[in-house]
């Protein structure tokens, strides 16, 4: 079985306006798309649709839940201009609680047929709002230097727009790691790492996943909102959506007339 299980924790600091940190045990579920139909036969807290107490469901993720998500990563990377892969794809994500999803991310790597790791992709959620965003990285540029990508869309209210998203990736057959900085000209406001442990797919693992993470996406929903008490408490500024931001300058038409 190619699917896996990483361990380890994630680490969120904020520096401005106000200095905010905190560290959290995670753990991903890395699932080869090709054994995602049957990976969950036989675990009866596990499945793929419905509501389950676990479930990583084809709704939740990108593009039409009636094509594979397979074809759905591989049609997206096509829609921006690269080769269309044709190599296996493998998710990584946090499984949602009785169908309550959220994942403020999930990563797609994708690899060529020689097994060469060709794209990492990026999808991006925010709540309240129900939104998604794509972003492209090419590990093959790591050497270079991370990866940096304009903000497109609006996830915490905490955070302005106009900034720029840098993404490095370590990963190796053993163990995964991810930073993910938020810049604002030459200042960092956000930085969050993940440093995860590779582990075999199993019913051990199934069960010690449920032991840490008995919540699942609805624990991470709720831990969302309680760093938002603590950062309003700290008097960190909000920032209103971009849409609301514009449904507010458009006239009342009834009352102009």
């Amino acid at each position: 079985m190619l699917s896996a299980i990483y361990e380890g924790e994630v680490r969120h600091v904020r520096t401005a306006p106000a200095r905010h940190a905190f560290t959290r045990s995670f753990s991903w579920l890395a699932i080869d798309l090709d054994e995602w139909p049957t990976i969950f036969q036989g675990r009866w807290l596990w499945g793929r649709r419905g509501f389950w107490p676990y479930s990583v469901r084809r709704r939740d993720h990108l593009g039409d839940p009636g094509t594979s998500l397979k074809d759905s990563i591989h049609d997206w990377i096509e829609s921006t201009g690269r080769p269309r892969p044709s190599g296996r794809v493998v998710m990584f994500t946090l499984p949602g609680f009785f169908g309550f999803a959220m994942n403020p991310v999930s990563m797609y790597f994708c690899f060529d047929p020689q097994e060469r790791l060709q794209w990492v992709v990026a999808e991006v959620n925010n709540t309240p709002w129900g939104e998604r965003q794509c972003y492209l990285l090419d590990p093959r540029q790591e050497a270079a230097g991370p990866s940096s990508i304009g903000k497109s869309m609006h996830v915490s209210p905490f955070l302005p727009m106009d900034l720029d998203y840098r993404w490095a990736l370590n990963w190796t057959e053993s163990r995964l790691g991810v930073s993910f900085h938020c810049r604002r000209s030459n200042d960092t406001l956000l930085s969050v790492s993940l440093d995860l442990t590779r582990h075999e797919w199993s019913a051990a693992r199934l069960r010690r996943w449920v032991w840490r993470h008995p919540l699942g996406g609805l624990g991470v929903w709720l831990d969302i909102y309680w760093q938002a008490v603590r950062l309003k408490f700290k008097g960190v500024p909000i920032h209103s959506h971009p849409r609301k931001r514009e449904l507010a300058r458009v006239p009342d038409v009834k009352a102009s007339r």
